[in-house]
């Protein structure tokens, strides 16, 4: 769970790599996503991988904002 401006929300994980590298998280009420990664940069197609793989979910990518990681 974690808490947000409206209370509580539960998180399902969608994706994970075999060696917990990165993953997808998103909000069981699908009005959260995130993409998480242990290091700054991820391959394209992982990328496109995970992002397929919350679209498959039934989550949303229009408000999908990717940060540049240093």
């Amino acid at each position: 769970d974690y808490g947000g401006a409206g209370g509580k929300h539960t998180y399902d994980v969608l994706d994970m790599a075999p060696d917990g590298s990165y993953s997808v998280v998103g909000s069981t009420d699908r009005s959260a996503l995130w993409i998480l990664s242990r290091n700054p940069k991820l391959e394209p197609f992982v990328v496109d991988q995970l992002k397929a793989r919350a679209l498959s979910a039934g989550f949303s990518l229009d408000g999908l904002t990717m940060t540049e990681q240093g």
